[in-house]
């Protein structure tokens, strides 16, 4: 399930953020990255403690925890659709599903397997990116 990162396509951001980094599609290289943090500095040539800083300043929130977010809001955009949960978890690169599970309920406050049962709407937490 690992892809070879193609470090030739990657954008090549200045080695201080500026303006130019808010252009930068980072949904897609979160996903090109596999959702590490080092991988996704190394798309961007920059040290994992310069996007964390970038993160921080321009989002308001870490790297780890943007990571994260986007991933479960793929996830549940995925569940919406119908598609299995074990799909889902192993596709966005979650090794155990109770480790999905764990931080899916932590951020929308019920467990996956809730979220197509006739329940009123979970809660759709911001992604400011």
């Amino acid at each position: 399930m690992t892809e070879t990162i193609d470090r030739t396509t990657a954008p090549k951001l200045p080695l201080i953020l500026g303006e130019s980094a808010q252009t930068v599609n980072w949904q897609h290289l979160a996903m090109a990255a596999q959702f590490r943090p080092t991988a996704l500095a190394g798309l961007c040539h920059l040290s994992v403690r310069t996007v964390q800083r970038h993160f921080k300043k321009c989002y308001g929130m870490t790297l780890g925890d943007w990571l994260r977010a986007h991933r479960l809001q793929l996830a549940y955009d995925r569940l919406r659709k119908g598609d299995s949960i074990k799909c889902v978890a192993i596709d966005l690169g979650y090794k155990q599903l109770s480790h999905f599970s764990r931080d899916f309920k932590k951020l929308y406050g019920c467990a996956p397997k809730f979220l197509n049962s006739k329940k009123p709407a979970l809660k759709q937490p911001v992604l400011r990116v």
